[in-house]
């Protein structure tokens, strides 16, 4: 593995954004968590206390999963630069079974980490279309509580916009 590639991978704290992330929306998010938690005295906030006045420049590019047990990730809030780049309004479906079936027992095991850690995690992921990949999205995702009893947890996410591939 090359030293590049094991600074990209390695832990971070939230407090070291300003030089992790390469994209606007997943380092305003970071640092909005962490005021979030700084108010909270480091407490996982739950949805329902969510300040997202804190993050509203991204809110275009943010998504909410209501994760429950291993059998559900339903999107709860999706914002319009999201519906974009997917092509569609996936608010109240399950996203575990858009996953491809072969990499559903990552993302599922992604998630519940998210959640029962709790912790975050960055994720660079390549986009396809009708003609192959052609882009690079960064997103981030974080644990919220849940006052909800059949919610284990929520994941907020955050997707930036498009960084192109070629």
């Amino acid at each position: 593995m090359s030293a590049d590639s094991q600074e990209r991978n390695r832990p971070f704290l939230l407090a070291d954004v300003s030089s992790y992330f390469t994209t606007p929306p997943p380092k305003i998010l970071a640092e909005a968590y962490t005021e979030i938690l700084s108010k909270s005295e480091g407490n996982i906030p739950c949805k329902a206390m969510l300040d997202i006045s804190l993050f509203a420049p991204v809110l275009p590019f943010t998504a909410i999963f209501a994760v429950e047990g291993n059998e559900k990730s339903v999107y709860r809030l999706v914002g319009e630069a999201w519906k974009q780049r997917i092509g569609m309004n996936p608010t109240g479906m399950n996203y575990f079974e858009m996953v491809p079936e072969s990499n559903r027992p990552t993302a599922i095991a992604m998630s519940r980490t998210i959640i029962d850690t709790p912790c975050g995690l960055r994720l660079l992921t390549q986009q396809f279309d009708e003609i192959g990949p052609n882009a690079v999205t960064e997103l981030l995702c974080l644990p919220l509580g849940s006052d909800e009893p059949e919610v284990d947890g929520f994941i907020l996410d955050v997707a930036a916009p498009r960084v192109s591939y070629t």
